[in-house]
């Protein structure tokens, strides 16, 4: 892969996705001679097995380690291996609470302050999109 495209893969595809949700646009498409790009988004349906997030009693946005990937989600660094995170775990800021796998490259998920792990709102090995909520958190005192 030349830079430029992965740079697009890395940088620009979540900037795209987040457009194109916000936008709503139901395909978008970019690319040049050699590589393409085409995303195509349909109204997202509930998942029965995900777990919601509550707002807190003020409406403010919950706790959670969000994704900066579009991907697969694994809680594991590889097959075989421990989850790098379980309910109950205590972790640092900066701390892996998991990964998005990206065209076979693993992205960290990290916790954005100290704090518990509560849950996990996405299964192991399900597709996530840009800026989605991977775990919800209980801020350490």
């Amino acid at each position: 892969m030349t830079n430029e495209w992965e740079r697009a893969l890395s940088e620009v595809l979540p900037e795209l996705v987040a457009t194109a949700r916000n936008e709503r646009l139901e395909e978008l498409e970019v690319g040049d001679e050699r590589h393409t790009i085409r995303l195509r988004l349909a109204e997202p349906q509930a998942d029965a097995s995900a777990v919601p997030e509550p707002a807190d009693a003020e409406g403010a946005d919950p706790p959670v380690a969000r994704t900066a990937h579009v991907g697969i989600f694994h809680r594991r660094p590889e097959d075989g291996a421990d989850p790098v995170a379980e309910p109950g775990d205590a972790l640092e800021e900066g701390s892996t609470v998991g990964f998005v796998d990206v065209l076979g490259v693993f992205h960290e998920i990290a916790v954005p302050f100290d704090g518990t792990v509560e849950a996990f709102l996405v299964p192991d090995g399900q597709p996530v999109e840009y800026g989605q909520a991977i775990a919800r958190l209980t801020p350490a005192d």
